[in-house]
């Protein structure tokens, strides 16, 4: 088995247990934009994948608390640290 097919299982078999949790999952960029969101996060989202993939994260997050979270995102990025 070449390192690329190796690759690929690793990647599939990863993608496969994410997509199993019970748990919501949810992977943004640095910048907050939705790149993936497992089954049940997409349940408890309310949204299909389509819908929610590309937007920003605020998206999930009550109107009225959209901006500070913003702000509070940008800070986890430049220092992120267990919470």
């Amino acid at each position: 088995m070449t390192q690329t097919q190796q690759d690929a299982d690793v990647t599939q078999s990863f993608s496969a247990l994410i997509n199993a949790a019970p748990a919501p999952l949810i992977a943004v960029t640095a910048d907050g934009v939705i790149r993936y969101l497992n089954p049940a996060a997409s349940e408890l989202c309310g949204y299909s994948t389509t819908e929610i993939l590309g937007a920003p994260l605020e998206t999930l997050v009550p109107e009225a608390h959209r901006d500070r979270h913003v702000g509070l995102r940008s800070g986890y990025v430049k220092k992120s640290e267990k919470r």
